[in-house]
């Protein structure tokens, strides 16, 4: 019985991180790819019953934010359809990335009915949170022992597929800590990265607090530093928050002591990283230009931040604001030359599209908040503003709203009145 749990939860842990960090081995990558989805696909409608029995166990309160959400999720999926015919663009290629997101978030789903058919229905949320935390710090290991030993790095890179833009970032020395079995790792990793700080930040606050918890949470604060300068940002703002309800709200006062002696020992590895490494020593300075910049003039001046401001965000006409242009790509690039996650969906399908996605977001944040309420009222609107505030920051720079949705929804899936 023991060992077969055992085996369940090893299946959990290759299951999640495939779905979170997804790789391909050089070859034939469209069947991979196709098999891939297809599983996860076929997975959630043959174990629709399992997701009805768990939805119908929620509280009224949580089922209907829920409820709401899909019927915003479903009229954007409308407006989203019809866009490119009624401006007579033609434009389809938002079609198939539209489709790939909502796999993805079928994906979080699919999770939460591994956990809950083969592990441990009472505790799912509990079994998802650790899961979702073990596998991210999993994946950054790797991605120190590709830094220490870049032997080994070269070996497992020669074997996974990579675009043609990512092998050639291998030689560019500002990338040095940006790769992990998955091969090159930034914006999208350095968000698993901090939505895996935000569940350590709720673990820390049911459990009794230990050093053990701090330096998990160290290590998922680190692969920000490793992938991207916007996690970086989005994670400090997090703990901030954190600290803050910690020692004013909750007067736990250990909290903040334990935290200043985690930051006294970041701060002591990143000053021997500088001295003793120059390629390191470059990617730190990259990683906190925006604090040095914050401190010395009261603005994260810094090229990438200037050109997403100045150059990506621009003031449209009323009518493509509200409706769009019916375009997403426009010669090989995205529509208008924006990377900007707000900007893109805009263009496409307009502001009143963009009301009914990010609204249902906030109802499946609501129905997390609800549903958490029932374990720690308090700390559930913390967690429930940390991931909305992230999300606004990681929106900002580039389209994410997928992957908030695939976090969050086993979260307001998982009844935790009978689980706590």
């Amino acid at each position: 019985m023991v060992r077969n749990l055992v085996i369940k939860q090893r299946v959990l842990f290759i299951f999640l991180f495939f779905v979170l960090f997804r790789f391909y081995f050089k070859g034939n990558v469209a069947t991979q790819k196709m098999a891939f989805f297809s599983f996860l696909v076929g997975y959630f409608f043959m174990n629709l019953n399992i997701v009805s029995g768990a939805f119908n166990k929620l509280p009224k309160r949580v089922k209907t934010p829920i409820l709401f959400f899909l019927l915003f999720y479903f009229i954007y999926f409308l407006i989203v359809f019809i866009t490119p015919v009624l401006h007579q663009t033609y434009d389809f290629g938002y079609y198939a990335r539209f489709f790939y997101f909502t796999i993805l978030i079928l994906a979080g789903v699919d999770v939460f009915i591994f956990i809950n058919k083969n592990i441990k229905v009472e505790n799912s949320y509990k079994v998802y949170v650790n899961a979702f935390i073990r596998v991210t710090v999993f994946y950054i290991f790797f991605s120190y022992l590709f830094l220490i030993f870049p032997f080994i790095k070269n070996i497992w890179l020669s074997l996974i597929y990579q675009e043609i833009s990512h092998e050639e970032l291998t030689q560019v020395g500002l990338y040095v800590t940006r790769w992990g079995i998955s091969g090159f790792s930034g914006y999208a990793f350095t968000i698993i990265c901090t939505f895996a700080l935000i569940l350590q930040i709720m673990k820390i606050n049911e459990t009794k607090i230990n050093l053990k918890e701090f330096f998990i949470l160290l290590v998922l604060f680190s692969g920000n530093v490793l992938y991207g300068r916007i996690g970086i940002v989005a994670s400090v703002f997090s703990l901030i928050a954190w600290i803050l309800y910690s020692t004013v709200i909750s007067g736990k006062i250990r909290v903040f002591i334990y935290f200043v002696f985690m930051l006294m020992f970041v701060m002591s590895i990143l000053i021997y990283w500088y001295l003793t490494s120059p390629e390191l020593a470059s990617t730190l300075s990259w990683a906190i230009t925006p604090f040095i910049n914050f401190i010395t003039t009261g603005e994260m001046n810094n090229y990438s931040a200037n050109h997403l401001m100045y150059d990506m965000y621009f003031m449209p006409s009323s009518l493509t604001f509200l409706f769009g242009d019916g375009r997403y790509m426009a010669d090989g690039s995205y529509y208008m030359h924006t990377d900007a996650g707000f900007m893109r969906l805009m263009l496409y399908s307009g502001v009143i599209s963009q009301m009914f996605l990010y609204g249902g977001i906030l109802f499946l944040l609501y129905a997390v908040y609800k549903n958490y309420s029932q374990v720690n009222k308090k700390m559930a609107f913390l967690i429930a503003m940390l991931f909305w505030g992230v999300f606004l920051v990681f929106e900002f720079k580039g389209e994410m709203f997928f992957q908030l949705i695939s976090v969050i929804f086993p979260l307001a899936l998982s009844n935790m009145k009978l689980q706590n």
